[in-house]
């Protein structure tokens, strides 16, 4: 107790991704790949289950982002915000994230003013706010 513990690496390096945590396993969603040229971001989506210390792949976003936000709300992640490559243009969709059904897909189309980072109010419907790049 108190100590740390090593457990299962996750199987692709990423930074700037985002995290959440839904039904005993931690998503691990979106980011880019260190050391490749203008920092593209990625599709993955890879989830950890602390029970057994694996990693599995899960299905991938319609799109490659990172500095992307993550919240849960009644069983589904919402992506929020993000960019893709270092053009410092921001995604104005959310992604709606079902591990249950196995699927993505874009929630809304257009967040009036585009973030690389958000905030979620867990309503109905759920109300979503970006960080303004």
């Amino acid at each position: 107790t108190g100590a740390w513990t090593v457990k299962s690496e996750m199987p692709s390096a990423r930074r700037s991704l985002s995290t959440s945590a839904l039904d005993g396993k931690i998503y691990a969603l979106g980011g880019y790949v260190p050391g490749v040229p203008g920092h593209a971001g990625v599709v993955t989506v890879e989830v950890y289950d602390p029970a057994t210390d694996t990693w599995t792949t899960a299905p991938e976003m319609p799109s490659g982002r990172f500095g992307l936000r993550t919240s849960v709300v009644g069983g589904t992640i919402y992506v929020i915000g993000g960019m893709d490559k270092w053009i410092w243009t921001a995604y104005r969709e959310v992604l709606e994230y079902e591990p249950k059904r196995a699927r993505c897909r874009v929630r809304l189309r257009s967040v009036r003013s585009p973030g690389i980072g958000a905030g979620l109010v867990p309503s109905r419907p759920p109300v979503f706010g970006p960080i303004v790049a």
